[in-house]
């Protein structure tokens, strides 16, 4: 029996976003419903905008709005380590 894979929104997006160039907000929409399997809403590019608009406010969001309507993938930060005592 073959497992299913299950892509969401967000993974989707990550996808299209990969290369790291800012697209437009249209384009990515449009590329990542083709992906995505795991949708919820009724529309997916309606869906998949939500989420590029809710994700760009977000201060550790997927991604990063360059310009009115158009984003990128936002960059990775250092992860903040404590230093375990011995």
């Amino acid at each position: 029996m073959a497992t299913k894979i299950r892509i969401t929104g967000k993974l989707a997006v990550a996808q299209v976003l990969a290369d790291g160039k800012p697209k437009k907000s249209k384009v990515i929409c449009a590329e990542a419903a083709a992906i995505a399997t795991e949708l919820k809403g009724r529309t997916p590019e309606a869906t998949l905008s939500a989420l590029l608009a809710t994700e760009a406010k977000k201060a550790d969001g997927l991604v990063v709005r360059t310009k009115p309507g158009e984003f990128k993938l936002r960059p990775k930060r250092k992860a903040r380590v404590k230093a375990v005592a011995p």
